[in-house]
C-alpha cells in the first residue's frame, strides 16, 4: 500500500497559548516562531503525519530534522488535508476516511498529543461523500472544521454543498451547517474571527456566470450566515482576518495567482497579482504589519505592505510544484518550507530555507 507523506505542513507555532495551522515543533532556538499557514497535502491511501524540528544550517549538511512520524488509517482511502498546532503543543488533523464511518467517504478528525499519539478520532457524515479540507482550534479549546458534503439535502440534489462543523474539545459535535445551491459548492478554509464568529472561504458554482467563483461567508458564533459574497473570476483557497476588521484572501484569477483584501463587509479593497500560475497556500501577517505570501509553481515568497504594494518578491525553488509554507522568526527573518525532488530518496522530500527580512536567501536548513 503506497503511503504518500503529508510532510512538514509547517515548522509551526508552538508558542505557549498560540496555535497555528501546519505540522511542526520548535526547539529552544526558535521559540518565538509563529505561523498561520495552509497545509501542504498529498492524496494518500493512509494518512501520515511527519513532524520536523527546526534550526539553520547554511552548509546544508544537517542531521535529519524528523522528530516523529505517525501513520493512521485502515484498508480504505484515508487522508489528511489540514493540520493545526493546538495550544498545548499537540495537533488536530482533519481529512477523510473510507476505512470507517457511515459513507463512501466521511469527515475524519484526529486529535494527537505533542508526541503524535492518538488521543481520539471522530467521523462525521452520512451514506454519501463527506470530506474536511480545513480545521482550526477555537478560543474555547474546541475546533471548527470546513469541507464538503455530497448528501441529499432539502434541495434534493446530489451536488457538493459546503459543510461547517463546530466541535467541542473532545471532538463531540456542537452544531453543523450546510450551505449551497444546485451546483458544486465547498469550503477550503475556515477560521474563527475575533468577534467569536467565523470566516469561511471556498468556491461556488450554484449561481449564474457572474455569481460563480470564490465564495466567502461570514458566520456568527452559532454558524448562521451574517453575510456572504461571491467573486466572479476568482478562486479562493485561503482566508484570514487582516487585523483591521477586514479579511485577506489567497487564490487565483485568469491573470494568475493573487491576494485580495476585503473590507469588513466583504467588499474588495484591493487585489494584487503575484504570478502567472500556481496557488497561494500560505499568508502570514508579519510583526511590522505587512504580509508574507508564499506561492507555488514555482515556489515564490513575496512581501506585501498593508496597502498591497509588493515590497519584494523572491523565487526560492523553481522546481517546487506543490505549495510552499512560510513562518516568521522574531529576530532573524523567515523560514520557508518547500517540497524538493532533488534531495533524498523519496518521491516527496522537504527543504527548509532561511531568508532575511529583506528576502535574501541565507541557506538551506535541511
Amino acid at each position: 500500500m503506497r503511503c504518500s507523506r503529508i510532510a512538514a505542513q509547517a515548522v509551526a507555532a508552538a508558542e505557549p497559548g498560540r496555535g497555528g495551522e501546519g505540522v511542526g515543533v520548535v526547539d529552544a532556538e526558535v521559540q518565538e516562531m509563529r505561523t498561520q499557514v495552509h497545509s501542504w497535502v498529498g492524496w494518500v491511501s493512509v494518512a501520515t503525519v511527519l513532524v520536523l524540528s527546526t534550526g539553520v544550517c547554511p552548509s546544508g549538511q544537517c542531521a535529519s530534522p524528523i522528530t516523529w512520524d505517525r501513520t493512521f488509517g485502515g484498508r480504505g482511502d484515508d487522508g489528511a488535508d489540514s493540520v493545526w498546532v493546538t495550544r498545548d503543543g499537540g495537533y488536530v488533523v482533519a481529512g477523510h476516511t473510507s476505512s470507517k464511518g457511515a459513507g463512501s467517504w466521511d469527515v475524519w478528525v484526529l486529535r494527537l498529543s505533542p508526541a503524535g499519539d492518538l488521543l481520539w478520532d471522530r467521523t462525521f457524515g452520512g451514506e454519501g461523500f463527506d470530506a474536511a479540507y480545513s480545521v482550526a482550534e477555537t478560543k474555547d479549546g474546541g475546533y471548527i472544521v470546513g469541507g464538503i458534503t455530497r448528501e441529499k439535502g432539502a434541495r434534493g440534489s446530489d451536488g457538493d454543498d459546503a459543510l461547517v462543523l463546530r466541535l467541542d474539545a473532545r471532538g463531540e459535535l456542537l452544531w453543523q451547517r450546510r450551505f449551497g445551491g444546485a451546483g458544486r459548492d465547498g469550503i477550503r478554509c475556515v477560521r474563527q474571527t475575533s468577534d467569536g464568529g467565523y470566516i469561511a472561504a471556498g468556491s461556488t458554482y450554484s449561481g449564474g456566470e457572474d455569481a460563480r467563483g470564490a465564495w466567502v461567508l461570514k458566520l456568527g458564533p452559532d454558524g448562521k450566515v451574517q453575510w456572504q459574497r461571491t467573486y466572479g473570476g476568482l478562486s479562493s483557497v485561503y482566508a484570514m482576518e487582516a487585523g483591521d476588521g477586514g479579511y485577506l484572501l489567497g487564490g487565483w484569477t485568469d491573470e494568475g495567482i493573487c491576494v485580495t483584501k476585503l473590507d469588513e463587509e466583504g467588499h474588495v479593497s484591493w487585489r494584487r497579482v503575484l504570478g502567472e500560475r500556481g496557488r497561494v497556500p500560505s499568508i502570514v501577517r508579519t510583526r511590522d504589519g505587512d504580509w508574507l505570501v508564499a506561492t507555488d509553481q514555482p515556489a515564490t515568497v513575496a512581501k506585501l505592505s498593508r496597502s498591497g504594494k509588493v515590497l519584494w518578491r523572491r523565487e526560492v525553488d523553481e522546481q517546487a510544484s506543490a505549495p510552499v509554507l512560510a513562518a516568521e522568526l522574531a529576530s532573524r527573518g523567515y523560514i520557508i518550507v518547500a517540497p524538493d525532488t532533488r534531495q533524498g530518496s523519496g518521491q516527496r522530500n522537504v527543504s527548509l530555507l532561511a531568508l532575511t527580512k529583506s528576502g535574501e536567501v541565507l541557506g538551506l536548513t535541511w
